[in-house]
């Protein structure tokens, strides 16, 4: 007892050290990350932090142990919400950077022209900008989602009335917000992305595109019709700061009751999954052993980070639809696909992804949706960077 005493003791003390480190060498620190920003690009960055996390999982004894102290620590010092990371120049924790207005309208122009091209190559078939919120703050160990996106790519009248905005902020009040949002982790939670996807099939409806929101007298966006596997989930945005920073969330599965049929195509459109909605969509790490809140749950959808792929609802729906998207909709697209016949996946963030696209945008579609995550996504995601 004694030892196990002493051991958290050192563990405190190194744990003040580095947060002290960290704040007396700040802006040399910052000066550095900034330095480090020039040449990072969506690729490059993946590959470094995956490498990263490989070494770091296999070469740190107690490495969970010692974030529960680090988070821990934190709280105690009343360092629980982002607030007290952020800074006027935009560095913080997170390795955020924000942009100047100027930088933004630049992006904003950077986009309009990426989707306009995007229309011009639609082949008359609507284009819906799918706004997902963003979380950039968070208070009272709840994320809030304050959008980052474009104040312009809110606005049809901004791409000259030629797309269809989908805003999902606009559908959340406070206490919704609270609920769809995870405190540990940047994405939806389920229920966030069962909305999302009900959402848009309301505005694809709306466009006169077929999203069949029933199967026969069933409600597709009833959660009463599914099952539901709930799992601890400690997310990437706070994973490194342990269980007890602002604690550990719940990762809801919705799995249909009804009758379900599904085809997945790789990007050569050879058949890799048959089977129903779980078999085809989920990876199943739910039935997995080995799984606890660090099971990365937002990737047990799809078939993240691939650059395209395709599904096929075998049952039902007649629409064809184009998602170009992110793994901020893997499940909204899973959802939307019980009330459509053909879903094509495209990542253009991945290698080959613009390239991909093009190839996509010669195929005739009932609807593209642009989904990006972030702002930072729509402008990478376009630009092919």
């Amino acid at each position: 007892m004694i030892r196990k005493i002493y051991l958290c003791l050192f563990i405190g003390l190194f744990c003040f050290l580095l947060i002290a480190y960290g704040y007396v060498n700040r802006d040399n620190l910052e000066s550095r990350i900034l330095e480090v920003r020039k040449d990072i690009t969506f690729a490059t960055a993946k590959d470094k932090i995956t490498a990263a996390e490989s070494k770091y999982k296999g070469s740190i004894i107690g490495k969970n142990e010692i974030a529960d102290v680090f988070g821990g620590s934190l709280r105690l010092l009343g360092i629980n919400h982002y607030e007290n990371f952020h800074r006027e120049n935009g560095i913080s924790f997170s390795v955020s950077l924000r942009k100047s207005d100027d930088q933004l309208k630049q992006d904003a122009k950077k986009v309009k022209d990426g989707i306009l091209a995007l229309v011009d190559k639609a082949k008359g078939a609507p284009v819906v900008l799918l706004h997902i919120i963003s979380p950039i703050l968070k208070s009272d160990d709840v994320f809030w989602y304050q959008s980052e996106i474009l104040p312009e790519l809110l606005n049809v009248d901004y791409f000259d009335n030629k797309v269809s905005v989908l805003n999902i902020n606009d559908a959340l009040t406070g206490n919704e917000r609270v609920a769809y949002k995870f405190k540990s982790d940047f994405h939806l939670t389920t229920a966030g992305e069962f909305l999302t996807a009900k959402l848009l099939a309301n505005k694809l409806n709306e466009l006169g595109i077929n999203v069949d929101t029933k199967v026969g007298s069933t409600n597709i966006f009833d959660l009463a019709n599914y099952d539901i596997i709930e799992k601890p989930f400690l997310g990437n945005a706070t994973r490194s700061l342990g269980h007890y920073w602002v604690g550990v969330d719940n990762f809801e599965m919705y799995v249909p009751k009804f009758d379900t049929a599904y085809e997945m195509a790789d990007h050569d459109g050879n058949v890799i999954r048959e089977g129903t909605y779980a078999d085809v969509l989920m990876n199943g790490a739910e039935f997995k052993a080995d799984t606890d809140e660090y099971t990365y749950w937002i990737t047990n959808y799809m078939q993240y980070p691939k650059a395209h792929y395709e599904i096929t609802n075998i049952l039902r729906g007649r629409s064809r639809i184009l998602f170009i998207g992110d793994s901020m909709t893997m499940r909204t697209i899973t959802f939307l696909s019980l009330g459509v016949n053909h879903i094509a996946v495209c990542d253009t963030r991945q290698n080959n992804g613009t390239e991909i696209l093009n190839e996509l945008l010669k195929q005739q579609w009932d609807a593209i949706v642009f989904a990006p995550g972030i702002s930072a996504n729509m402008v990478n995601g376009l630009s092919g960077k």
